[in-house]
């Protein structure tokens, strides 16, 4: 734990509920338009912090012991609080819960989720899962066992929000590590449900729409998820994927053997394939040509936060819940995999003045 750290890179215990205060540097509308545009990372800092305190349903049963009947819910009441507040200030219902990878700090988590909240207009609350990770590439098999055991705690988050706090769609967005946790968490809950219909689980759960960037999962384990009825749990997967990513090249040379769901181009079949074409709202979508076009990424995979064309396509989809057709990218007759073309910044710019008309 360093001075600029808060937490440690170490188990708590249970979840934590609170909220926080990200600083966007720029005093007015035209440095921050600025900001907003240029190619750099936005200049952010976690200017303040505060826990409410622990879910109790995350706590182990000697820890349960120790609560009062008002300790124990005041956490959960205070974060339904605050979430009221900027409902009320966004004027929707709506929720995006971000899932972090490996290799990184709750600092850098927390910098990024500011960064989302930004590009989606501060019109939705945007909402850090943060699990223990230790900022280091070389510490890649302890930080998967963490996020591992985080998956109950993803679950009980996801299950405290719908039943207990007053959103109406959730939306999920896992990157690299952070989407085993995600996919895990739905396994779960569609079976604890699963004498449930689809729709029923769906209403009662309001999980809306589920993105994974370059997930690092094994690509069969995946598609035998979704035999059990991972996609019964939400109306919209979308999977943004890279055939150059160099860090499942990588991590395929040293650490495993499989394709990964961040790379599935080499581990789909005929089958699979057949069954992408058939999908509109949902889907894989290849980033190779927007990396081509509009600057390569970190090994080809941190594309969601450094590629403008990605996160164009990530904010146009979650901000007016279009499918990818209509936000510009393409598939050919026959293809499993929607992709950009050349000229989606032209595509975009239509959009934008369908969209908005009077901007």
């Amino acid at each position: 734990r360093s001075d600029k750290e808060q937490y440690a890179a170490r188990r708590g215990k249970g979840l934590i509920l609170g909220a926080a205060a990200v600083r966007l540097s720029g005093e007015g509308w035209d440095e921050l338009h600025a900001a907003t545009l240029a190619r750099e990372p936005l200049d952010l800092e976690v200017t303040d912090s505060e826990e409410f305190g622990p879910l109790w349903t995350t706590l182990d049963v000697d820890d349960r012991e120790e609560l009062t009947t008002d300790t124990m819910f005041l956490p959960g009441l205070r974060f339904a609080d605050a979430l009221n507040e900027q409902f009320a200030r966004c004027g929707r219902k709506e929720l995006l819960i971000y899932v972090h990878g490996f290799n990184t700090t709750h600092a850098t988590t927390m910098e990024q989720t500011a960064q989302l909240c930004h590009y989606l207009a501060r019109d939705m609350p945007v909402m850090l899962f943060s699990w223990p990770t230790r900022g280091s590439v070389f510490k890649y098999l302890g930080d998967k066992v963490e996020s591992f055991r985080s998956v109950r705690n993803f679950r009980e988050l996801l299950d405290h929000l719908a039943a207990q706090t007053p959103v109406e769609r959730i939306h999920i967005f896992s990157y690299s590590a952070g989407a085993p946790i995600v996919t895990e968490a739905l396994l779960q809950l569609r079976l604890i449900h699963r004498g449930k219909p689809r729709d029923e689980v769906q209403r009662t759960q309001k999980i809306h729409t589920v993105i994974y960037a370059a997930p690092d999962q094994d690509l069969e384990a995946f598609k035998m998820m979704t035999l059990d009825g991972v996609g019964d749990m939400a109306q919209v997967f979308t999977l943004y994927t890279n055939s150059k990513d160099t860090s499942f090249g990588l991590g395929k040379t040293f650490l495993y053997r499989d394709p990964r769901l961040g790379r599935p181009q080499e581990g789909l079949t005929a089958e699979d394939q057949a069954a992408l074409a058939a999908l509109e709202d949902s889907g894989f979508v290849d980033v190779t040509n927007a990396e081509a076009k509009a600057g390569k990424s970190g090994l080809g995979h941190m594309y969601w936060y450094q590629n403008a064309w990605v996160i164009t396509d990530l904010v146009v989809g979650l901000r007016f819940n279009l499918p990818p057709a209509e936000r510009g990218l393409v598939r050919g007759e026959g293809e499993s995999l929607w992709t950009f073309p050349d000229d989606y910044p032209a595509r975009v710019r239509a959009l934008a003045r369908r969209l908005a008309p009077n901007r």
